[in-house]
């Protein structure tokens, strides 16, 4: 696994973590993103992207995505959020 790969994935894992830790009716939305499939996908037009394939829901992080500004954790606590809302409405789109 590549570095920026590395560091992309934790940084995804720790904001799915924040959700399901929250004190809110949040945590619902960490709980969709951790049942997801994880994958690196270098030719998503964002930083995280979801879809199902097969039936089962997929959370793509671009590694090579440069979010402007500086995102925060709680700005992608909210990315996320706004992910997984795909998901449980499921939407359906091609990320790549």
């Amino acid at each position: 696994m590549k570095k920026y790969d590395r560091i992309s994935k934790e940084l995804v894992e720790r904001g799915i973590v924040k959700l399901i830790t929250s004190r809110s009716k949040d945590f619902v939305y960490g709980l969709i993103l951790l049942k997801a499939h994880h994958r690196v996908s270098r030719s998503t037009s964002s930083f995280v992207a979801v879809t199902f394939e097969h039936g089962k829901p997929v959370l793509f992080y671009n590694p090579d995505f440069e979010i402007h500004p500086p995102a925060t954790l709680n700005d992608l606590v909210d990315i996320l959020k706004h992910e997984a809302r795909h998901l449980l409405l499921l939407h359906r789109r091609n990320p790549l």
